[in-house]
């Protein structure tokens, strides 16, 4: 009871400072945060009735891409708040939900106190937050939840079950296209690993653990699309070797 006493104590201690250095600071410095800012600025002009100027420059992009849930939020708090009032607002609630979405994924898989949320809060201010990736952050903490969601229904997944992961996938690839790669790569290897755990036991599973995979199946829809509307040059490669040399040596919180 101490050591759980202590857990929440810390979580809640380590949040109030986070949201302190955002609040009690005149900005809060990355690299694209300024131009994500801009842009949402610019959304929120075009939705707002007077603003001619912004519509003869700006046009509003209807496709199907990725990379909108923090300028459509900032946008709508940018209509009632300064600029960067908006921003330090998305960034709280990023926090907040960065620290509920690791307790409740630790929860899922037996944790029983706030520690590892604890544990992982620091990486909710790690390397990709310092550069200003604000949809990626936010697309990692939905994949989370929905991991927690599909860990804690593993065994009794039903047709409801399909259309929440699912939703959790076109939100996450809303967000951040990298996001839902990862939901997907997540709960399609969590998958694999329960089926190789109960064959290794010689349960005979493997048509449950093959319909839980073609419950996604509609989710992989939106990040394919994604991959095939991309121009030859672009590049989609992920750095793994610099992200991982980033891990290894502590850089991620630089």
């Amino acid at each position: 009871m101490k050591l759980e006493r202590a857990a929440w104590g810390s979580l809640l201690l380590l949040i109030v400072l986070n949201l302190g250095l955002f609040w009690f600071n005149r900005y809060v410095p990355t690299q694209d945060g300024p131009c994500h800012l801009e842009n949402a600025l610019h959304l929120r002009d075009l939705c707002l009735p007077g603003c001619d100027g912004a519509e003869r420059c700006y046009r509003f992009n209807a496709g199907t891409g990725s990379n909108l849930l923090y300028h459509v939020t900032v946008a709508a708090f940018a209509a009632a708040l300064p600029p960067y009032a908006a921003e330090r607002l998305f960034l709280s609630f990023y926090l907040i939900a960065f620290a509920a979405a690791a307790y409740a994924f630790a929860r899922a898989a037996g944790a029983r106190t706030a520690i590892p949320a604890v544990a992982a809060l620091p990486y909710a201010l790690a390397f990709p937050f310092h550069m200003g990736f604000f949809n990626y952050c936010a697309g990692l903490v939905i994949a989370f939840a929905g991991w927690a969601y599909f860990w804690r229904r593993r065994d009794a997944l039903r047709g409801r079950d399909a259309l929440a992961l699912n939703a959790v996938a076109v939100l996450a690839y809303v967000t951040h296209a990298a996001a839902a790669f990862a939901f997907v790569a997540g709960v399609l290897g969590l998958n694999a690993w329960l089926a190789a755990g109960e064959l290794s036991r010689g349960h005979r599973t493997l048509k449950k653990r093959l319909v839980a995979c073609a419950m996604l199946l509609p989710a992989c829809a939106l990040p394919v699309y994604f991959l095939i509307c991309q121009p030859p040059s672009a590049p989609v490669r992920l750095p793994w070797g610099y992200l991982g040399r980033l891990l290894i040596t502590g850089s991620s919180f630089r």
